[in-house]
């Protein structure tokens, strides 16, 4: 329908007869002349029609709107007000003939407009994905799978699918169930991974195996989380932990230097979990900004604060930060400081504010000289600081300060927001606990999943029963505080993996019941095998500058799990509920 795009034309067309087809994006009617600029995803294209010599043209031009989807035919001039800032600038189109292929209502909103309700942009996703930031992502998310794709067939892995019907096990998330209309009353589950899947696959001697999977989780949703989302699903046999680290780090590096131009350096940083939380109370650490955490405890042994006496005779810990500078803004920042606190569990944010030589807070007068000085020099003190402290048992205690630190550092424009070289902080967290316990629950359960390995030296405590301090073979990929990949090398004896069952308490026929397939297949040769799975929509997020993977998805869901634009979750008619047995109030009388 068209001889050119409406990015394509300089002076080198000048002369020629053209035909552009495209959306009207902006009118401009100047009595005589009327200009049109037509635009597609390649660029804009300027045209202009003369009323005295067209004016039939020009009276059906005036009746369009903006956004309506046109062909026009007309010869290449040159412009004479040439506008350098788009590849069409050096000329327009006189138009000779124009015709309307659809008309295009008035927009529910501006396109590039701000502050519009989210659902209202959800409902309407079809408009806002023709916003250009957006366009681009989803070229970007092309590029990406396209250059990983290529790298892990260079790197000798078979790309295999394996179910989204599958069948529903405990992995941490709820599953979303799908009922069957052939075996009534029974369900499949859509994959939370294809983690079971790709250990099979490693039985069969496949030994490099990746997919960009899709996979499922029905939780509740925040800026990097969806209820589907997508993978790159890696697994191999016989690997070495610096295998995979080598291997995930020359996959990252080909991405980042491919798609933006930017040569990052190997290997990664690698920290303990146990180093991440102390320092930064997350094991998925932003650390472009400098404020760490610190264990004070020591230095109130001696303290007339009953708050922090009664802590450390219940064998707890004393936490705390210095919010540089935070003391010289509103004192609002300190208030949503301390509701993140009280949302976290804590009873408050105790805190002291320096301001000269002056200790400001309701604790300064119960503060000791040494302790002030042993502040001073541990948390590196200067005027305008304030020291945030967080009280209880270890973990708990660094978390809610690590949720803190984050908050400061967005109140304190502490952290880089354009996508540059030295912007980008590679960090892998190592020797993850492999079990952590439960105090609600009064029970085990597994920081990763249960097929995570541990370290050998840790096996025999496992298979006793000695559950504490198990460290597994467990590893995440962190950029810039977002959690990009994580894996272990995973557990390939039966008895071993039913050991792991019985620490979490799932019994001999739950396991029989859930894990036979796997378990059996344990016992026909499986080879060592590990693996990573990184977050495709995450990885994707950071190389395009967007802070939320909604922005790299082409149809999101809202934070409800909802689709506005297809009403979708949707009710099901009773027919449809009636082939699938499944009976409501309405068709049973219960």
């Amino acid at each position: 329908m068209r001889t050119h795009h409406c990015g394509e034309l300089n002076h080198h067309h000048i002369g020629e007869k053209v035909i552009l087809c495209g959306w009207v994006k902006k009118i401009r009617n100047l009595g005589n002349f009327l200009f049109l600029d037509i635009y597609d995803k390649h660029g804009l294209t300027q045209a202009f029609i003369d009323k005295e010599k067209q004016d039939e043209i020009f009276e059906k031009t005036q009746k369009l709107h903006l956004e309506d989807v046109l062909s026009i035919e007309g010869i290449v001039k040159e412009r004479e007000d040439k506008n350098q800032k788009i590849s069409t600038g050096e000329i327009e189109i006189i138009i000779k003939e124009i015709t309307l292929l659809n008309s295009a209502k008035p927009f529910p909103f501006q396109l590039e407009q701000e502050g519009v309700n989210d659902d209202l942009l959800l409902k309407y996703r079809y408009l806002e994905l023709r916003k250009s930031k957006l366009q681009e992502n989803l070229k970007k998310r092309h590029q990406i799978t396209q250059i990983t794709r290529s790298f892990l067939s260079d790197e000798g892995f078979t790309e295999i699918e394996t179910p989204i019907l599958s069948k529903s096990t405990p992995e941490g998330a709820r599953d979303f169930l799908v009922p069957s209309r052939i075996s009534p009353a029974k369900f499949y589950a859509l994959p939370q991974a294809p983690q079971a899947y790709k250990q099979l696959l490693m039985t069969s001697q496949i030994e490099k195996y990746f997919q960009i999977a899709r996979c499922f989780r029905d939780e509740d949703l925040r800026a990097d989380r969806q209820p589907e989302f997508t993978q790159i699903d890696i697994e191999l046999s016989f690997p070495s932990l610096e295998e995979i680290f080598n291997l995930s780090e020359k996959l990252i590096k080909t991405l980042f230097q491919k798609v933006l131009g930017i040569k990052i350096s190997t290997p990664f940083d690698r920290i303990t979990y146990k180093e991440a939380m102390s320092k930064y109370g997350t094991d998925k650490p932003e650390r472009r900004f400098s404020s760490t955490l610190y264990d004070v405890s020591e230095i109130f042994s001696q303290t007339k604060i009953r708050l922090f006496e009664e802590t450390l005779k219940k064998g707890e810990t004393i936490q705390a930060i210095n919010a540089q500078g935070l003391g010289n803004t509103s004192n609002k920042n300190l208030k949503i400081l301390s509701e993140i606190a009280i949302n976290q569990g804590a009873g408050g944010l105790p805190f002291i504010k320096i301001q000269g030589k002056e200790w400001n807070s309701s604790l300064s007068k119960f503060l000791s000289e040494k302790e002030k000085e042993d502040l001073r020099k541990k948390l590196q003190l200067k005027d305008g600081d304030i020291i945030l402290f967080s009280l209880g048992k270890w973990e708990k205690a660094v978390r809610i300060l690590g949720k803190i630190r984050l908050r400061y550092a967005e109140i304190m424009k502490l952290i880089p927001q354009e996508a540059k070289e030295k912007t980008f902080d590679f960090i892998w967290i190592t020797e993850f606990p492999l079990l952590s316990y439960d105090e609600e629950k009064k029970k085990w359960e597994t920081l990763h999943h249960p097929f995570t390995r541990p370290r050998d030296k840790d096996i025999p405590k496992l298979m006793n029963g000695n559950l504490a301090n198990i460290q597994s073979q467990a590893y995440d990929l962190v950029i810039n505080g977002e959690e990009i990949g994580g894996g272990s090398l995973r557990i390939h004896e039966e008895k071993l993996q039913r050991a792991m069952f019985d620490a979490l308490e799932i019994n001999e026929e739950k396991q029989n019941s859930l894990f036979a397939h796997s378990l059996e297949a344990l016992g026909y040769g499986t080879p060592p095998h590990g693996g990573i799975a990184f977050g495709l929509d995450r990885l994707i997020m950071i190389l395009c500058n967007s802070s939320s993977i909604r922005e790299v998805i082409a149809f999101p869901k809202n934070l409800k799990a909802t689709d506005p634009m297809c009403s979708s979750p949707s009710k099901i008619n009773e027919e449809q509920l009636q082939e699938l047995q499944i009976f409501t109030q309405s068709n049973n009388g219960e």
